[in-house]
């Protein structure tokens, strides 16, 4: 049936081939296209809580990409540096050595 294809997530023209689709289903228009009537769901708490803790995720995410970008940067910066800092550090022993 349409509804066994729709929880399958396949698409509804090619439920009596079996074929799968790669399109996925919105459900909410899959019910509107079937009872041709706008669906709203009431807001609960519930709602407005997962949202609270979408949008956190969002902003972890987003500043979990920056510290990661930032972290990368000061890698490849102290990867650029070693060198120099351990020839500096050579001419150094090199100069106190001569001075003794």
């Amino acid at each position: 049936t349409k509804f066994l294809a729709f929880l399958q997530d396949t698409d509804l023209t090619n439920v009596k081939a079996g074929a799968k689709s790669e399109k996925k289903i919105n459900p909410m228009a899959w019910i509107e296209s079937m009872t041709q009537k706008k669906v709203e769901l009431e807001r609960t708490t519930a709602d407005d809580k997962f949202e609270e803790i979408e949008e956190y995720y969002n902003n972890l995410e987003q500043n979990f990409c920056k510290v990661s970008k930032a972290v990368s940067e000061l890698v490849k910066r102290d990867q650029q540096t070693a060198p120099a800092l351990f020839d500096f550090s050579q001419g150094v022993i090199g100069l106190g050595q001569n001075e003794t």
